[in-house]
């Protein structure tokens, strides 16, 4: 039979469970990575952010949009047709028609018009639902000039317009703000806008501001821009001792109260047999990167194990940024146990 675990666990205080996660796996290579924040906002649409992670991502929805509505391309957003404006304008960056979408991006940006000057608050997930307030798990906000100073983030990276890039992922963040209750929304909004600032900056040649953002959380994807601006900032031999300090900096944190999960069972056909209950100890670990805490999550751990410094010492040996960088200091690496500014 065979055993498959459910990724739902459980921290139990006392007779009760008071908190739960659920895991993903995610490939974030930030090198290529562009959020699609394409259609929609008004009440004539579902808002469904549309998350990829590469440039000009079309579909047959995008030649659709642009075949009806490509006559909007050289007039202005009005009350009846500012929400296909915006639809028209993503479809052309998805297409390839960079200089038309640039131009509509930018009437959006500049424009005073109150339907992309105001904030929309959707209600959980409910297509179409909007409120006046934010509430729930699983509701967000979203605004016009939020999705179009992303845009236009994207395209000035794509022309090395390094500067302004920088200046419309600031607008991005910190003037349109759009932001989700729930984790998925939240991660993947953080992903874009981390490799909005990480491009922006390497363009500038601003590395330590990358350091910065991408390193806290680098266990978790093999980023090419921080192994692009690792190699420029530090010697081979700096690189492995490096790795050896971080190993020797691991900070652990032990949970007191057990966690609990759940492993499915099924028959050699695949069918659901049963559930056995997965009771462990778990925690999470900081280590030192290149003078930058780097969060180290436990491992995924056997019925009644207690996570323990060597598990977190391994988690960060089996990473992919730990291989990258070892293959950079020309270390040998024994994957024999391996599971899974200057400015």
């Amino acid at each position: 039979m065979q055993s498959k675990p459910l990724h739902i666990r459980f921290l139990i205080v006392f007779v009760f469970i008071t908190a739960g996660t659920v895991s993903y796996s995610q490939d974030s290579t930030l090198n290529s990575i562009t959020v699609d924040t394409m259609p929609y906002f008004s009440g004539s649409f579902a808002y469904q952010p549309r998350f990829n992670y590469i440039y000009h991502s079309s579909d047959p929805g995008d030649d659709s949009i642009y075949e009806n509505n490509h006559s909007l391309i050289n007039q202005l957003p009005i009350p009846g047709n500012y929400d296909t404006y915006y639809t028209l304008a993503g479809a052309l960056w998805n297409l390839g028609k960079t200089a038309e979408a640039e131009k509509m991006f930018l009437i959006i940006i500049n424009s005073k018009a109150h339907f992309y000057c105001q904030t929309y608050y959707h209600s959980s997930d409910i297509p179409g639902d909007t409120t006046v307030s934010t509430y729930g798990y699983g509701s967000y906000s979203s605004n016009y000039k939020n999705g179009a100073a992303t845009y236009l983030a994207k395209i000035y990276i794509e022309q090395n317009k390094f500067a302004k890039a920088l200046k419309y992922t600031d607008a991005t963040v910190k003037k349109y703000k759009a932001e989700y209750t729930c984790g998925t929304g939240f991660r993947a909004q953080k992903d874009e806008y981390d490799f909005l600032y990480a491009r922006s900056y390497e363009g500038l040649r601003k590395y330590n501001k990358i350091l910065n953002i991408l390193l806290p959380g680098c266990l978790d994807r093999d980023d090419s821009i921080i192994l692009r601006v690792l190699k420029k900032k530090y010697t081979p031999a700096a690189i492995k001792n490096e790795l050896s300090r971080a190993e020797h900096s691991i900070v652990c944190f032990f949970d007191p109260w057990p966690s609990m999960g759940f492993t499915s069972v099924s028959d050699s056909n695949n069918n659901f047999i049963k559930y056995d209950t997965v009771i462990y100890h778990s925690g999470y670990a900081t280590i030192k990167l290149f003078g930058r805490l780097v969060n180290v999550s436990a491992p995924e751990l056997k019925n009644g194990e207690y996570v323990t410094k060597e598990h977190f010492i391994q988690a960060f040996k089996n990473s992919g940024i730990y291989s990258s960088l070892a293959d950079m200091a020309g270390l040998a690496i024994n994957k024999e146990n391996k599971t899974g500014d200057s400015n």
